[in-house]
């Protein structure tokens, strides 16, 4: 009796890996069908779903070698899809994307994480003081430029790769990023803020990439391919934040499904400003819901 009792653990731990996968699983297809669906392109497959998998296998598959063998088999299918999406010039800009996507602005907005990481790394207090100072020095630079016209002048002409042309008569958007993000940092804990967060920095670089670069149908002001895109990412990027800040998945799945909405409804207020405010608020009710 005691050895089946044994046999009878020993199986129930060997199914936990398998258990922990499926919705894991379900999310990789997901992101898999929607961005072949978006780009029809199985290249961007190997940039996108395969390293989720390979992420969720290195965390979840039982033994050291299998996570290896995983990580070495998927690793290389990245790497080739990396190689040939730049042979096919997947992700060259034309004129027309060199003025709404400003690159280095895109590329280095995921730093900004580095704000709610300190909320669990040091103390909250210093970690807004940090936040204020940065967002009270670009505020400062933009209510200097929208007030004095001559240095607005000079800064569209000499700095044409740092502002956006709407942007000449209003707050940039860098700004109101910080700002948004101040916000959620000063009213919501730090699980909330940093969900928020990155639902606002990949979300935003998910709906651009996937919007311009490959946008065919109008949905609103946006396309459906961005809104698809940044969905997807924001389920991803919340799957992989759980893994070490744990929540439940329906409260993840739901803060994504307003982060969306809030990024791609006709607002009147920057989408900089709703996607934070709004899965901030959503996530709060949510943890509430799903204790």
């Amino acid at each position: 009796m005691q050895t089946i009792g044994l046999i009878d653990t020993a199986v129930a731990v060997s199914k936990q890996p398998v258990l922990l996968l499926l919705p894991r699983l379900t999310l990789v297809i997901i992101v898999a069908a929607t961005v072949l669906l978006i780009t029809r392109r199985f290249e961007l497959l190997g940039l996108t779903a395969v390293p989720l998998l390979g992420f969720f296998a290195f965390r979840h598959l039982p033994s050291t070698d299998l996570r290896l063998g995983a990580l070495a088999v998927l690793a290389s299918v990245t790497a080739i899809s990396a190689v040939t999406a730049v042979r096919k010039r997947l992700f060259v800009r034309t004129e027309q994307l060199r003025e709404q996507v400003k690159l280095w602005r895109f590329l280095v907005r995921p730093a900004a994480m580095a704000f709610p990481t300190l909320l669990f790394l040091w103390e909250r207090t210093g970690t807004i003081i940090l936040l204020g100072a940065v967002t009270a020095v670009f505020l400062a630079m933009d209510l200097t430029r929208l007030t004095a016209a001559s240095v607005n002048q000079f800064l569209f002409r000499r700095a044409a790769s740092t502002f956006k042309t709407r942007e000449q008569d209003r707050l940039s958007t860098m700004t109101l990023f910080l700002v948004a993000s101040l916000l959620v940092m000063l009213i919501f804990n730090r699980v909330v803020t940093l969900y928020a967060m990155a639902f606002m920095v990949f979300g935003d670089f998910a709906a651009k990439f996937f919007g311009l670069w490959f946008g065919r149908v109008r949905l609103l002001a946006k396309t459906l391919e961005g809104t698809l895109g940044h969905l997807v990412t924001c389920l991803s990027v919340g799957a992989i934040i759980a893994e070490f800040v744990p929540i439940p998945l329906p409260a993840i799945a739901i803060t994504a499904i307003v982060a969306t909405a809030a990024e791609v409804l006709p607002w009147d207020l920057d989408d900089n400003l709703t996607v934070g405010v709004f899965s901030a608020t959503a996530l709060h009710f949510c943890l509430r819901l799903f204790p």
